[in-house]
């Protein structure tokens, strides 16, 4: 199916736009990684990691699923196809490589955003994770380079399906009677599945049900556990979280309440009588 010439336009303004804008997104992200790992400024710190889980979930996630999505339609629904060309293809498996490794990533995001917003980040702490940060930041800045090079330049080279359709439409063209097939059935089910896919990681991480969820809770035990004074609302903890909790206080305070040992350096009559009778040593010690 080809679209109309004002319907094209459309796709391809929102295709350019989200893709721009999600590029942009990763460069911001990338400058906060950087500085919430170099800067000695702990409010500076604390603002930029905050400040990178709110960009991957209201800038860069959204933007990365209309990039696939208006890239689709656009693909379907142009002369170009999706599997005609080894640009389009190499493009595609990009979006989709960055898209996926965005998703898993939240973890590490949520996870240092978590502990900065509760205490202050010192130059050691969680100092592995966010070297992963920056080092993500730039492989996925570097995914989207290629795939705007991609996009700008169109290398030639068809693969085997698009050299079968243009031998079809050139056959058609002279005359001669050739079956005319569209694009197979299983190319759509494998993008309304690949599609369903991406919307299930979005709607776990949203609603907290995804990966990392129950970890995150327990960075937040750990945190509240590093401050004393500090009390958690357990109201809005699940039940099996505040069962956990209530029974490391109990075991806490029943540390704390058991009774001193005895002293060592007692008499040395004492010693002698505990070894003839036990009621010496009430004697003596009393």
């Amino acid at each position: 199916m080809t679209m109309t010439p004002r319907v094209r336009n459309v796709a391809l303004t929102a295709h350019v736009t989200s893709s721009v804008g999600w590029l942009g997104a990763v460069g911001g992200f990338l400058a906060l990684a950087v500085a919430g790992l170099t800067s000695r400024d702990a409010q500076m710190v604390r603002a930029a990691y905050l400040a990178m889980e709110l960009t991957t979930w209201f800038v860069i996630v959204p933007l990365s699923l209309a990039s696939l999505l208006t890239g689709l339609v656009q693909s379907l629904g142009t002369t170009w196809g999706l599997f005609r060309h080894y640009w389009v293809v190499a493009k595609l498996l990009l979006n989709i490589l960055a898209t996926i490794l965005l998703l898993l990533h939240t973890r590490p995001i949520a996870r240092v955003a978590a502990v900065a917003a509760e205490r202050t980040l010192s130059s050691a702490d969680l100092r592995q994770l966010r070297i992963q940060l920056v080092a993500d930041a730039g492989a996925a800045l570097l995914l989207l380079l290629v795939a705007t090079t991609l996009s700008v330049y169109k290398p030639r080279g068809l693969t085997p399906y698009g050299r079968r359709k243009q031998d079809e439409q050139a056959a058609a063209s002279i005359g001669r009677d050739a079956r005319r097939t569209g694009t197979p059935p299983w190319v759509y089910v494998s993008w309304i599945i690949a599609i369903a896919v991406v919307l299930v990681f979005v709607i776990l991480h949203l609603t907290g049900r995804g990966l990392g969820a129950r970890e995150g809770r327990a960075w937040r035990e750990d945190v509240l556990l590093l401050q004393p004074g500090v009390q958690s609302d357990l109201r809005q903890e699940p039940r099996e979280v505040r069962l956990e909790i209530q029974v490391a206080d109990a075991r806490s305070k029943q540390f704390n309440a058991a009774p001193n040992p005895e002293p060592v350096n007692r008499p040395a009559s004492c010693r002698v009588r505990d070894r003839t009778s036990a009621s010496g040593t009430a004697a003596c010690c009393g």
